[in-house]
Protein backbone atom coordinates (compact mmCIF):
# COMPACT_ATOMS: atom_id res chain seq x y z
CA UNK A 1 0.00 0.00 0.00
CA UNK A 2 1.17 3.56 -0.55
CA UNK A 3 1.83 3.97 3.44
CA UNK A 4 4.14 0.52 3.21
CA UNK A 5 1.43 -1.97 4.58
CA UNK A 6 0.97 -5.21 3.01
CA UNK A 7 -2.48 -5.52 1.20
CA UNK A 8 -4.13 -8.84 1.97
CA UNK A 9 -7.16 -8.98 -0.94
CA UNK A 10 -7.73 -12.65 -0.25
CA UNK A 11 -10.64 -14.46 0.94
CA UNK A 12 -11.49 -12.77 3.88
CA UNK A 13 -14.57 -10.50 4.15
CA UNK A 14 -13.43 -7.76 5.74
CA UNK A 15 -10.10 -7.46 3.91
CA UNK A 16 -6.61 -7.30 6.42
CA UNK A 17 -3.58 -5.89 6.34
CA UNK A 18 -0.13 -6.63 7.20
CA UNK A 19 2.46 -4.07 8.85
CA UNK A 20 5.89 -5.10 7.92
CA UNK A 21 7.53 -2.92 11.02
CA UNK A 22 5.53 -5.27 13.35
CA UNK A 23 4.56 -8.42 11.82
CA UNK A 24 0.52 -7.24 13.27
CA UNK A 25 -2.24 -8.42 11.10
CA UNK A 26 -5.37 -5.75 11.38
CA UNK A 27 -8.96 -6.43 9.87
CA UNK A 28 -10.21 -3.62 8.33
CA UNK A 29 -13.61 -2.38 7.51
CA UNK A 30 -13.63 -2.45 3.83
CA UNK A 31 -16.64 -5.20 3.28
CA UNK A 32 -17.52 -6.74 -0.61
CA UNK A 33 -20.35 -5.02 -1.48
CA UNK A 34 -23.78 -7.04 -0.95
CA UNK A 35 -23.76 -10.23 -2.84
CA UNK A 36 -20.76 -9.80 -4.21
CA UNK A 37 -18.36 -12.83 -3.72
CA UNK A 38 -15.05 -11.72 -5.90
CA UNK A 39 -11.80 -13.48 -4.72
CA UNK A 40 -13.50 -16.16 -2.44
CA UNK A 41 -11.83 -18.81 -1.51
CA UNK A 42 -10.22 -19.47 -5.14
CA UNK A 43 -10.26 -16.37 -6.40
CA UNK A 44 -7.79 -14.44 -8.09
CA UNK A 45 -6.14 -10.55 -7.47
CA UNK A 46 -3.88 -8.52 -9.07
CA UNK A 47 -2.57 -4.66 -8.34
CA UNK A 48 -2.92 -2.94 -11.21
CA UNK A 49 -1.91 0.43 -10.33
CA UNK A 50 -0.06 1.73 -7.35
CA UNK A 51 -2.56 1.74 -4.26
CA UNK A 52 -5.45 0.28 -6.87
CA UNK A 53 -6.56 -3.73 -6.71
CA UNK A 54 -8.92 -6.11 -8.57
CA UNK A 55 -9.97 -9.27 -7.34
CA UNK A 56 -12.45 -11.39 -9.14
CA UNK A 57 -14.01 -15.03 -9.50
CA UNK A 58 -13.13 -17.73 -7.07
CA UNK A 59 -16.01 -18.79 -5.00
CA UNK A 60 -16.62 -22.23 -3.67
CA UNK A 61 -19.36 -22.70 -6.75
CA UNK A 62 -16.99 -20.47 -9.33
CA UNK A 63 -18.18 -16.66 -9.65
CA UNK A 64 -17.99 -13.45 -12.42
CA UNK A 65 -17.86 -11.26 -9.51
CA UNK A 66 -15.04 -8.50 -9.52
CA UNK A 67 -14.18 -6.13 -7.21
CA UNK A 68 -12.21 -3.20 -7.08
CA UNK A 69 -10.52 -0.95 -4.16
CA UNK A 70 -8.64 2.30 -4.26
CA UNK A 71 -6.10 3.49 -1.67
CA UNK A 72 -5.28 6.46 -3.72
CA UNK A 73 -7.88 8.24 -2.59
CA UNK A 74 -9.25 9.58 0.92
CA UNK A 75 -11.71 6.52 1.96
CA UNK A 76 -10.74 2.62 0.72
CA UNK A 77 -13.51 0.70 -0.19
CA UNK A 78 -14.46 -2.54 -1.96
CA UNK A 79 -16.83 -1.79 -5.32
CA UNK A 80 -18.33 -3.91 -7.77
CA UNK A 81 -16.99 -4.00 -11.29
CA UNK A 82 -17.95 -5.23 -14.46
CA UNK A 83 -18.43 -8.59 -14.14
CA UNK A 84 -16.20 -11.43 -15.63
CA UNK A 85 -17.13 -12.97 -19.03
CA UNK A 86 -16.93 -16.01 -17.75
CA UNK A 87 -17.44 -17.37 -13.88
CA UNK A 88 -13.48 -18.92 -13.00
CA UNK A 89 -12.85 -20.57 -9.76
CA UNK A 90 -8.94 -20.75 -9.68
CA UNK A 91 -8.08 -18.60 -12.51
CA UNK A 92 -4.57 -16.30 -12.78
CA UNK A 93 -4.56 -12.86 -13.23
CA UNK A 94 -1.81 -11.35 -14.93
CA UNK A 95 -1.17 -7.67 -15.14
CA UNK A 96 -0.10 -6.77 -18.84
CA UNK A 97 2.37 -4.16 -20.27
CA UNK A 98 -0.54 -1.76 -21.43
CA UNK A 99 -2.25 -1.85 -17.61
CA UNK A 100 -5.22 -4.24 -18.75
CA UNK A 101 -5.15 -7.52 -16.65
CA UNK A 102 -5.21 -10.96 -18.09
CA UNK A 103 -7.54 -13.92 -16.71
CA UNK A 104 -6.28 -17.27 -17.93
CA UNK A 105 -7.71 -20.73 -16.73
CA UNK A 106 -9.69 -22.11 -14.04
CA UNK A 107 -12.68 -23.63 -13.86
CA UNK A 108 -16.56 -23.38 -14.37
CA UNK A 109 -17.91 -25.13 -10.85
CA UNK A 110 -16.81 -26.68 -8.17
CA UNK A 111 -15.79 -29.73 -9.75
CA UNK A 112 -12.53 -30.17 -11.91
CA UNK A 113 -14.22 -31.30 -14.82
CA UNK A 114 -15.14 -28.23 -16.14
CA UNK A 115 -11.94 -26.19 -17.02
CA UNK A 116 -11.82 -22.64 -18.98
CA UNK A 117 -9.48 -22.88 -22.02
CA UNK A 118 -10.38 -19.01 -23.08
CA UNK A 119 -8.90 -16.41 -21.54
CA UNK A 120 -10.48 -12.59 -20.64
CA UNK A 121 -8.83 -9.42 -20.27
CA UNK A 122 -10.42 -6.68 -17.81
CA UNK A 123 -9.31 -2.90 -18.94
CA UNK A 124 -8.99 -0.30 -16.21
CA UNK A 125 -10.17 2.66 -18.53
CA UNK A 126 -13.67 1.16 -18.86
CA UNK A 127 -14.02 -1.04 -15.95
CA UNK A 128 -15.22 -3.71 -18.77
CA UNK A 129 -14.41 -7.83 -19.16
CA UNK A 130 -14.08 -8.54 -22.80
CA UNK A 131 -13.03 -11.68 -24.01
CA UNK A 132 -8.87 -12.16 -24.87
CA UNK A 133 -7.60 -11.78 -28.14
CA UNK A 134 -5.49 -14.94 -28.09
CA UNK A 135 -5.13 -18.07 -28.84
CA UNK A 136 -6.92 -21.25 -26.38
CA UNK A 137 -5.49 -23.05 -24.07
CA UNK A 138 -5.04 -26.88 -24.83
CA UNK A 139 -4.67 -27.99 -21.16
CA UNK A 140 -6.53 -27.21 -17.96
CA UNK A 141 -5.03 -24.53 -15.81
CA UNK A 142 -6.88 -24.54 -12.47
CA UNK A 143 -5.56 -25.74 -8.98
CA UNK A 144 -1.83 -25.46 -8.45
CA UNK A 145 -1.49 -23.50 -12.38
CA UNK A 146 0.37 -20.30 -12.47
CA UNK A 147 0.61 -17.22 -14.97
CA UNK A 148 3.74 -14.83 -15.73
CA UNK A 149 4.39 -12.14 -17.73
CA UNK A 150 7.83 -12.49 -19.87
CA UNK A 151 9.91 -9.85 -20.66
CA UNK A 152 8.45 -9.80 -24.57
CA UNK A 153 4.98 -9.36 -23.43
CA UNK A 154 3.96 -12.85 -24.33
CA UNK A 155 1.94 -14.89 -20.44
CA UNK A 156 3.59 -18.19 -19.71
CA UNK A 157 1.02 -20.55 -18.38
CA UNK A 158 1.90 -23.59 -16.10
CA UNK A 159 0.30 -26.50 -14.37
CA UNK A 160 -2.95 -27.88 -13.07
CA UNK A 161 -2.25 -30.98 -11.53
CA UNK A 162 -1.75 -32.66 -14.81
CA UNK A 163 1.08 -34.95 -15.14
CA UNK A 164 2.88 -35.07 -16.28
CA UNK A 165 3.36 -30.96 -16.10
CA UNK A 166 2.66 -28.70 -19.49
CA UNK A 167 3.03 -25.30 -20.42
CA UNK A 168 2.33 -22.76 -23.22
CA UNK A 169 2.87 -19.19 -23.74
CA UNK A 170 0.48 -16.60 -25.25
Amino acid sequence: LPDGRLFDAGHLNPSRVLDPLTWTWTSTTYHLPSGNSAGGDEGSAVMYLPGKVLKCGGHDSATDDTAIIDFTGGSPAWTASDDMEHVRRNANTVLLPDGRILATGGNQTSSYGSPWYDAEVWDPATGLWTDADTNSMTHPRWYHSTAVLLRDARVFVAGGDLQPPTYSAH
